[in-house]
């Protein structure tokens, strides 16, 4: 066996292309990729990838094709799992098609999920990504997206040196449903400040500056919404409004916005069927629904490969894989440490760190163990793989590094949106906007206003709560009076003045974290003190 010495950290997407190679030295993953090269919209199924195995045989698939990839997984989670594995496997752009949650344009963030919905849809309407991959919950594919023609009505694209008149922007702003503020809080607004326009378009992480010379595009770049200082110059960005047609005649299945090359690649299918049923069965009203048998059935225009654990696909040949899922390493770090290098001996090993803060530590304890000498065939890399496995034919084994120390699974990261934000000055306050009175709880601004008390005269603020109950906060204490930004179209209830329901309130969160806390250490301090269980051999 060759060893050798630690270097620094490499790069991640070098290793991914060596693990799509290593998985193509197994004859039925080359059989696999040839028959769907020679029969473009042949149907194939590979059964026994699982775990991580299923992303990566998507993302040899889209490297060796070089074809668009429409990865459909039956749970949401399962999804998000499926985007990020592929992420790690593979150098191009991946985007996940989200699911409303119940019916399309119902639910707590309904705007934002159909603007991102429509977001996708553009991007493939525009072409301008070659092969891209997109990962979608079969939930997601049951519901309608907008037409191509709405959908283009609703989108438009800015970039930098473009002449636009600002006015003229503003007033499409307005038709598509933007409201003009004073200062851009949350999706769905717009401000002006002479050659300046910030939006916040509802799909994107951050809002966007633009800065115009007169009536051409200086510059865009995105900025922080507390500090309002920027962050990311761009070149080019797309606003994209929600196209206000609910007939059915303005929405069509996803599957139209799809190049006529685009592979389907359907993970655990029967599993998704029975899912798709399941949500039907749980809502009365199916408009702006597919089946997900109408949805197999739309696939049926494309190339299509099943992945399945077990058992055969819906429809053509079958070829099987052996692969099989890691094993339980010891719980001791140093015990597992010497597992994964006893496991080197025999195959090539690949440890994936989500943080480089663990690719560092792993670094660390190999060079701890094997006097900075350690197999040739093992590989550190930063990427998240959520579930590791060993591909016996293709001599390669893919360890997360959460599976080796027994951490929880590492889950992606969403953008947070506060529930309140500080106010720096009275011009961030309009009549009827929401606040959260630190010690009193959720009011609404009604006034600035000069008042005389003890031969004093001074600004207040006045807030109503419910009740018509009304309170006059001095000027100089608008630091106890955050504005409030919840989730678009939801309004929150007014508390009580002198009421006990915003004290349980913070008492009940208090608590809450109190027997959060009580509880993570009682779960530590069980796993330290009880031991574990030694299950046979995968079979």
């Amino acid at each position: 066996m060759s060893y050798k010495a630690l270097t620094p950290r490499p790069e991640g997407p070098k290793i991914s292309v060596a693990v799509i190679e290593s998985i193509v030295r197994d004859p039925a993953v080359r059989q696999l990729l040839d028959r769907l090269q020679a029969e473009p919209t042949g149907a194939a199924t590979a059964a026994g990838p699982g775990g991580s195995a299923a992303p990566l045989l998507a993302a040899a698939a889209s490297a060796r094709l070089t074809r668009p990839i429409l990865y459909i997984a039956a749970h949401l989670e399962e999804a998000d799992r499926a985007a990020d594995d592929l992420q790690t496997f593979t150098s191009r752009e991946v985007s996940i098609l989200t699911a409303f949650e119940t019916r399309p344009g119902e639910g707590a963030a309904a705007i934002e999920i159909a603007a991102e919905r429509a977001r996708i849809c553009a991007r493939l309407l525009d072409g301008g990504t070659p092969n891209p991959i997109v990962v979608a919950p079969i939930q997601a594919m049951m519901q309608a997206v907008p037409t191509p023609k709405s959908l283009q009505a609703a989108t438009r694209s800015l970039h930098v040196g473009q002449t636009v008149d600002p006015d003229d922007l503003a007033g499409w702003l307005v038709d598509r449903g933007f409201e003009r503020v004073d200062q851009v809080e949350e999706a769905g607004h717009f401000a002006m400040r002479g050659g300046i326009v910030d939006i916040y378009s509802p799909g994107l992480d951050d809002p966007v500056r633009m800065e115009f010379f007169g009536d051409q595009v200086d510059s865009i770049r995105t900025f922080d919404l507390g500090t309002q200082r920027s962050v990311e110059q761009l070149q080019r960005i797309e606003i994209t409004a929600i196209p206000t047609g609910a007939e059915d005649r303005d929405t069509c299945p996803f599957f139209r916005y799809l190049p006529k090359s685009t592979l389907v690649i359907l993970a655990e299918p029967l599993e998704s069927i029975e899912l798709g049923r399941l949500v039907l069965e749980r809502l009365d009203d199916h408009t702006g629904l597919y089946s997900p048998e109408a949805v197999i059935r739309q696939s049926g225009e494309f190339g299509r490969l099943h992945i399945q654990r077990f058992g055969a696909g819906l429809a053509g040949a079958t070829l099987h894989m052996r692969v099989n899922l890691l094993s339980r390493f010891s719980r001791e770090t140093g015990e597992a440490v010497d597992e994964l290098l006893k496991m080197a001996v025999e195959t090539g090993v690949i440890v994936y760190c989500d943080s480089p803060g663990e690719v560092d530590r792993m670094n660390d304890l190999l060079r701890q163990h094997t006097s900075n000498m350690v197999p040739a065939a093992l590989e550190v890399r930063l990427g998240l793989v959520h579930r590791g496995f060993v591909w016996p034919k293709a001599n390669v084994a893919v360890v997360p590094h959460h599976e080796m120390f027994g951490r929880a699974e590492p889950r992606r990261l969403l953008r947070r949106v506060p529930a309140a934000r500080p106010i720096e000055s009275f011009l961030d306050l309009a009549p009827g906007d929401y606040v959260v009175h630190v010690q009193y709880g959720i009011a609404k601004f009604e006034s600035l206003q000069t008042l005389k008390q003890d031969d004093r005269t001074e600004e207040y603020l006045t807030l109503r709560f419910a009740g018509k109950a009304t309170l006059h906060v001095p000027a100089s204490q608008i630091h106890l009076v955050q504005k409030y930004v919840g989730a678009a179209g939801i309004r929150p209830h007014l508390s009580h003045l002198g009421g006990t329901r915003w004290k349980q309130t913070k008492e009940k969160v208090v608590a809450a974290i109190e027997e959060m806390a009580e509880e993570m250490l009682r779960v530590q301090a069980l796993r330290q003190a009880r031991s574990g269980i030694a299950y046979p051999a995968d079979t």
